[in-house]
C-alpha cells in the first residue's frame, strides 16, 4: 500500500512537471497577452504544493504505522490471525 502511495505521489509530482514544461512551450512568458502563463503557473504551484503536503502526509502515515506495528507486534499478529479465523468461518458457513 505504502508503494502504491509513493507511487501516486511520484507520478503527481512527474504530471505537474510536465505540464510546467508544456505550460512554457505553449505559452512563453514574453509572448503571453493574456495571463494564460500567469494563471498556469499558479495552478501548477498550487499543484506542487499538494503534492509536497501528500509526499509528507504518507512518509508521516508510513512511519507511525511501522512503529505501531513494531510496538504492538504480537498485538497485531493476535488480530490478524483472529480475522483470518472469523474469515474462515464465514466462508466455512457458505458451503
Amino acid at each position: 500500500m505504502a508503494n502504491q502511495s509513493e507511487r501516486l505521489v511520484e507520478d503527481l509530482t512527474r504530471l505537474v512537471a510536465d505540464i510546467q514544461r508544456l505550460t512554457k512551450a505553449l505559452y512563453p512568458p514574453e509572448e503571453d497577452e493574456k495571463g494564460g502563463h500567469a494563471d498556469l503557473a499558479t495552478l501548477l504551484d498550487s499543484a506542487r504544493l499538494k503534492t509536497s503536503q501528500m509526499r509528507d502526509s504518507l512518509s508521516r502515515s508510513v512511519r507511525e504505522a511501522d512503529q505501531q506495528v513494531r510496538e504492538n507486534a504480537w498485538k497485531s499478529i493476535a488480530i490478524a490471525a483472529a480475522a483470518a479465523f472469523v474469515v474462515g468461518i464465514l466462508v466455512g458457513r457458505q458451503r
